[in-house]
């Protein structure tokens, strides 16, 4: 009996012992495991930090993106070159020579604004005085101490720039030719104006030419019988706008018209009179860049001799 109750004992306490060895393998697996997880945690952690400081690249919303600019041609400024070409003696006083002078001045306006020449050149010292007024004849003395016609305003007040400033001590000789086949310089003064695009397309721009021409002379007797020949306007209009769209071949020229049936210019020469109120003009130059030219006319109108000189000039564009 005894012998059967020592078995049971120690049956009773190897089974406690195996469940009690049981309970902490458990303990210990799970313990294992969850440390095991936080070490692959860590380690992941540990991993993703570096990743995230030197792998990985964070994702970002661009709101300013940078597109190349187109590159636009900016308009370039067209540069106007307006010659004071020749004076041409049509019928004068003094038999086949004249002996004239001439002043010239240009007032060009566009865009509320006077516009000043960007060059000028001269190639008649005579012609070219340091003081310029618009003109006026002073007879020689002893024989009257008259100014006639003298014109007001002044080129100061009238905002404008002479191409030619000529007098009694400067005058051209000119044989008499009434119908010029071609063009014989004898001043070629000339201004360049450099034009925006808003210059340029600017349909009230005004264009003016004030002409003061002088022809000197004595009588037989030795009286002096100079004349001033402003018998037509002083001022010439010039259709600026439709000038600078010939040049540019953005507009036709229609000439087709002779200039005046009294001599001095040819019949067969055909200008575009435009409004018919602006300067007649021609182009000069079939084989090339179009250049136009017209005549300003300057005569006096007396009870026996009408003196008559042309004064041309040219309009083109230039580099």
């Amino acid at each position: 009996m005894k012998k059967i109750s020592l078995f049971l004992f120690t049956l009773l306490f190897l089974s406690m012992t195996a469940i009690t060895l049981g309970q902490n393998r458990s303990k210990n697996v799970k313990a294992s495991n969850s440390a095991k997880q936080e070490n692959v945690k860590s380690s992941n952690d540990s991993k993703s930090d570096k990743k995230s400081k030197s792998d990985v690249e964070i994702p970002v919303l661009v709101t300013n993106v940078i597109v190349p600019a187109v590159q636009i041609a900016k308009p370039k400024n067209l540069k106007l070159k307006v010659t004071l070409l020749e004076i041409q003696s049509a019928a004068t006083q003094n038999g086949e020579l004249a002996h004239l002078s001439i002043n010239q001045h240009v007032r060009y306006e566009s865009k509320g604004k006077i516009l000043k020449p960007v060059s000028k050149k001269v190639n008649n010292i005579k012609t070219n005085k340091a003081s310029c007024s618009l003109g006026y004849l002073k007879l020689t003395p002893g024989f009257g101490e008259i100014e006639a016609p003298y014109f007001e305003p002044d080129h100061d007040e009238w905002n404008s720039y002479p191409l030619a400033c000529g007098s009694r001590d400067s005058q051209i000789h000119v044989y008499l030719s009434e119908q010029p086949l071609t063009r014989r310089p004898n001043i070629n003064h000339s201004f360049v104006y450099e034009l925006t695009p808003d210059q340029v397309n600017d349909k009230n721009a005004e264009f003016l030419f004030d002409t003061y021409v002088v022809e000197y002379s004595t009588d037989w007797k030795g009286k002096d019988t100079s004349i001033a020949l402003t018998h037509d306007p002083r001022r010439t209009k010039v259709a600026i706008h439709d000038v600078l769209a010939i040049l540019q071949g953005k507009k036709q020229l229609n000439a087709n018209r002779s200039f005046l049936l009294d001599g001095g210019v040819p019949n067969r020469f055909k200008f575009d009179h435009f409004d018919g109120a602006s300067l007649p003009l021609r182009n000069v130059n079939e084989n090339g860049n179009i250049i136009l030219e017209g005549p300003i006319r300057a005569r006096n109108k007396g009870k026996k001799l009408i003196e008559k000189a042309f004064v041309w000039v040219r309009f083109e564009l230039v580099d």
